[in-house]
């Protein structure tokens, strides 16, 4: 079973590196509401690996990339629309 989470959580995280060289580039359209939903429930995920005993550290740590590829995404939206 573990290795699903793995994969799916690697896969999800993988999905956000084009979304990530989309922003930087600035040609493509990303829903900023979106972005925060995907990265409360990312924040929920890593306080749910946290919270495990013992501590899941690789769903922690693959929350913790997503959290901070999806917060780079949005500072580059606000930047670039406001």
């Amino acid at each position: 079973m573990d290795i699903f989470a793995l994969l799916a959580g690697s896969l999800c995280t993988l999905s956000l590196i084009p979304q990530l060289v989309c922003a930087q580039r600035g040609i493509c359209q990303i829903s900023k509401v979106f972005l925060i939903m995907y990265l409360v429930g990312v924040i929920n995920w890593g306080l749910f690996g946290f919270t495990l005993t013992p501590i899941n550290y690789p769903l922690l740590s693959i929350s913790v990339l997503q959290a901070i590829f999806t917060f780079l995404i949005l500072v580059k939206l606000v930047k670039r629309h406001g």
